[in-house]
């Protein structure tokens, strides 16, 4: 009798969705090893899931799904080490030499402006937004919230009126 797998996105197998999630505890403690602590540990182990789950047509079984796994959180570790090398420090700059070269570029700075914003509008106007700017449909996220499209569309309505009027206020 063969086993029905319900795919997952872009063809991803149920299986290996399920496998990468039950070595969760074995991700932690390897992040562990490698010396991020709290919630940079917890967000080094979802980095990799993530990356693992993206790049899952990449595993070969003959090298051991762990090996693959620890692989991956290594480099996704090393990337974490990178961006925090390349981080502002502060410096002594009564001239502005330094923070004309070291600046944010204005993408950077808007997108960190939106996701601020976002995250100061909390409950269901909040979550219905930030699904939309994520590419669920109106029905979708009717059906997350037990409403209809229509209520949706009044959720996401009152939402951006809150988003522009924090905006405003800002």
């Amino acid at each position: 009798m063969t086993k029905n797998i319900k795919p997952t996105k872009l063809g991803r197998p149920q299986a290996f969705d399920d496998r990468v999630v039950s070595y969760m505890p074995g991700l932690r403690g390897l992040a562990s090893r490698l010396g991020f602590r709290g919630e940079e540990r917890d967000d080094l182990v979802t980095d990799t899931m993530m990356t693992a789950l993206h790049r899952w047509g990449s595993f070969r079984e003959d090298g051991g799904f762990w090996n693959w796994l620890s692989l991956t959180m290594r480099a996704c570790a090393q990337e974490r080490r990178k961006a925090a090398r390349r981080m502002l420090t502060l410096v002594d700059d009564g001239d502005g030499r330094y923070a004309n070269r070291m600046a944010l570029q204005p993408p950077q700075l808007r997108q960190i402006e939106a996701i601020e914003t976002v995250r100061a509008i909390k409950g269901r106007d909040g979550d219905a937004l930030v699904r939309l700017a994520m590419g669920d449909t109106l029905d979708e996220i009717g059906r997350k919230l037990g409403v209809s499209r229509e209520r949706v569309r009044q959720i996401c309505e009152r939402g951006r009126s809150r988003l522009t009027a924090l905006r405003e206020a800002a």
